[in-house]
């Protein structure tokens, strides 16, 4: 798809524009290779290599407004050479975000799908060792952002993910995505983007300008950027990168009842693997490998793909990925249920002194495909009046917090894990604590960052 030969092609000044857009880190790279005489880097290098269209057109419910989201996103690559290695890239794009503004005061973002590679493009061959090749399409027909919808226009600090077709169909949607879609571009649409939207843009809130913005501490974003986000923001964090949720299965009768029986004694609803002796930790895992989860194997619902749209439960929506060997090829796979987290909920809990922290999980099947989308978020309450239009706005409060404060994961009233000893990371949101399973049969397939 990308065609690393358009350095050849493009003018000077259109590849500073590039340059400046993509990738702001030469300059902290040769400092500390020079002023801080560094043994490691030696040059850097910066190649533009392509572009790609993304696009959706979202009805508000409410208001029955159709806001038009078409933007064209650069991607480049960064060589660096290593005074002491091989030469090594990294790939980056911009904009990260790209928002546009409703008639009623609220704001719709977009993430954008990390599919520079051009092998995310190309078809997927598969040759298995029992049965004919065949290929499978990488570019979904009924491709579907993850958008977000936030709230309020003055904080684009904070917003509702829409993670899967569910969330769409819920009662307490504000949007409904008449149509979407990603494709193949050009220098010249993306120069024409630019210019379209810089003609047409007005400042409403704290839109970040015509052109989107770059998350925190990516390739093509700087200290000075995200100082910039910040003050637009009334001094808020602007980092939309995380959403929080977890993933849910549901166990297979296959295997369900040895799975439970594994239980100890005890009347907590959930059980972490981590709990479990050691002989009970590898049985567990023996049956999740063995079992079939929604076409797919149990460890097809856990890995941490790159930004690749949004899965639909009837299938589709996302680029497809590389498959576990054994996995079919039903539409559903990879799909599960996803409830939304809100975190960092201060509480005050009896022998802890300091700070501590909860993040509840929302479990309520009108919530069932959305997010919770920066680093703070309203309580479970507030939510849940904003979803039901019993309250007109929802603000998370901006309170600090320290990884090493206690922390617990809560589904209603019940512990479902913490960092006070379960073998987890301090920080549950960003930790791994999969698999937890319930008595109902519930597996948390992953948490809680999407």
């Amino acid at each position: 798809m990308f065609d690393l030969s358009i350095t050849r092609r493009v003018s000077g000044s259109i590849q500073r524009i590039i340059y400046g857009l993509l990738f702001c880190v030469t300059t902290a790279l040769a400092a500390c290779g020079e002023g801080a005489g560094s043994p490691y880097v030696e040059s850097v290098e910066e190649l533009p290599s392509g572009f790609f269209r993304v696009f959706a057109d979202i009805k508000v419910k409410e208001t029955g407004e159709i806001v038009k989201l078409d933007y064209v996103v650069a991607c480049g690559g960064t060589v660096t050479n290593w005074t002491y290695t091989t030469p090594s890239v990294s790939f980056g794009m911009s904009p990260h975000i790209m928002i546009v503004p409703t008639a009623s005061g609220e704001l719709i973002g977009a993430r954008t799908p990390e599919v520079c590679d051009a092998g995310d493009w190309e078809p997927e061959q598969h040759r298995p060792k029992d049965g004919p090749e065949y290929t499978v399409e990488r570019v979904p027909d009924d491709f579907l952002p993850l958008l977000m919808w936030y709230p309020n226009a003055d904080d684009i600090g904070f917003a509702i993910g829409y993670l899967s077709d569910k969330a769409y169909e819920s009662p307490y949607s504000k949007m409904e995505v008449l149509r979407s879609g990603i494709a193949k571009s050009s220098l010249g649409e993306w120069e024409a983007w630019r210019e379209g939207a810089k003609v047409n843009y007005k400042q409403v809130g704290a839109l970040p300008g015509p052109w989107g913005h770059q998350l925190p501490g990516r390739i093509g974003s700087s200290k000075e950027s995200r100082a910039e986000l910040q003050n637009l923001n009334s001094g808020r964090d602007a980092d939309v990168s995380m959403c929080h949720q977890v993933g849910i299965l549901d166990l297979p009768d296959t295997i369900r009842s040895q799975i439970l029986a594994l239980f100890p004694e005890t009347d907590r609803k959930w059980i972490a693997a981590s709990e479990l002796d050691a002989a009970d930790n590898k049985m567990l895992f023996k049956l999740l490998r063995s079992a079939e989860f929604n076409g797919g194997s149990y460890y097809s619902h856990t890995r941490l793909y790159a930004e690749d749209g949004v899965r639909r439960s009837t299938g589709g929506g996302a680029f497809s990925r590389i498959m576990d060997a054994g996995s079919s090829l039903d539409k559903n796979d990879f799909y599960h249920d996803k409830y939304p987290v809100a975190i960092f909920q201060k509480v005050s809990k009896p022998g802890v002194e300091g700070n501590a922290w909860e993040h509840r999980i929302l479990f309520d099947a009108e919530w069932n495909g959305f997010s919770l989308c920066g680093v703070a978020s309203p309580s479970v309450e507030d939510l849940v009046a904003y979803g039901r239009g019993e309250i007109d706005e929802i603000r998370p409060e901006y309170e600090p917090h320290s990884d090493f404060e206690p922390q617990w994961l809560m589904a209603g009233e019940e512990v479902v894990a913490t960092n006070t000893g379960d073998g987890v990371h301090t920080n549950l949101i960003e930790g791994s604590l999969a698999p937890v399973v319930s008595r109902d049969g519930e597996v948390i397939s992953d948490c809680c960052i999407r």
